[in-house]
């Protein structure tokens, strides 16, 4: 069973998503399901743009990421990005708490 915390307050993300509540992410999810999501649906345009395993977008100094509700904005916007970009690309709430929760704990440990 997934444990659900939330984050209560509203993130605002601009340039193209105006508003978003952050409780549609979960900041806690299944990391074996994240992980395989993540090589499935991100790591072909992370491996283009940073090379090698494509783990350079989160390594990468200085970091674009350096707290939790970062993590989660940037995710969100990724979320609402994608879907314009790639509708094949689309990721419901569940599914981006399991990437959170896979790059979380293999890359940035902020919870």
């Amino acid at each position: 069973m997934l444990i659900r915390k939330k984050l209560t307050s509203l993130v605002f993300l601009m340039p193209f998503v105006g508003s978003v509540a952050a409780s549609d992410l979960h900041l806690s999810g299944d990391i074996s399901a994240g992980q395989r999501l993540h090589q499935a649906r991100c790591s072909g345009c992370h491996v283009k743009e940073f090379g090698a395993d494509g783990s350079g977008v989160y390594l990468r100094t200085p970091r674009r990421v350096t707290n939790v509700s970062e993590l989660l904005a940037f995710a969100t916007r990724l979320k609402h990005f994608n879907r314009n970009m790639d509708p094949n690309l689309q990721l419901d709430d569940i599914q981006m708490g399991n990437i959170i929760a896979y790059i979380n704990k293999y890359y940035y440990h902020f919870y």
